[in-house]
């Protein structure tokens, strides 16, 4: 009589890949910041409504750039600020404006391109290989680290937070929020 293979439980399989994340992910991740000369990094992130974004991956502390006035002057916007008039968006001095902001913006956050870096590799528990930016791996890590964790930061009111990471050492500081909710009903009979 033939065996039949026991199908493995939603706790089993979710015990399993917790372990993977634990044993395989977590040690990448601090191998490939290492490898990538990474020692500062620093992200927002915030979701609601069963959907959630993490905005960009700043390799310097956030006070160490400009004022985004600053940047906006060195771009050049800032003559388009101060005469209050209309402007075209197809206007292609506006345009090449808008574009040196962009890159001065994307510059002061990430001087070195780290983030641009490449990345191939076999995620743990997986049979193919994958090519990311180092910036796309944080932020799939980070996902994959907060439901290891799990912390619903994107379902029904969402949350918000930021994650660090200084010298080897990840720290993420989450809010989600929960409505909550309670019904009373009350009736008054005349008795007289």
């Amino acid at each position: 009589m033939a065996e039949t293979k026991k199908e493995e439980t939603w706790q089993e399989r979710v015990d399993r890949e917790n372990k993977i994340f634990k044993d395989e992910s977590i040690p990448e991740f601090h191998k490939f910041m290492k490898e990538h000369k990474v020692r500062y990094f620093t992200v927002e992130f915030s979701g609601g409504g069963d959907s959630g974004d993490f905005e960009s991956v700043y390799f310097v502390k956030k006070d160490d750039m400009p004022k985004n006035d600053v940047i906006r002057k060195e771009a050049g916007l800032d003559k388009y600020d101060q005469n209050n008039t209309s402007v075209s968006w197809d206007d292609p001095k506006y345009q090449m404006a808008r574009n040196k902001f962009e890159a001065l913006d994307e510059y002061y956050m990430d001087p070195f391109r780290k983030g641009r870096k490449y990345l191939y590799y076999k995620p743990a528990g997986h049979s193919d290989y994958k090519s990311t930016t180092l910036s796309e791996y944080i932020k799939d890590f980070i996902g994959e680290y907060m439901s290891y964790k799990c912390i619903d930061w994107y379902n029904n009111e969402g949350g918000y937070g930021e994650v660090v990471y200084k010298d080897g050492k990840l720290e993420i500081e989450v809010e989600t929020y929960y409505r909550e909710s309670d019904t009373h009903k009350f009736s008054e009979v005349d008795n007289g």
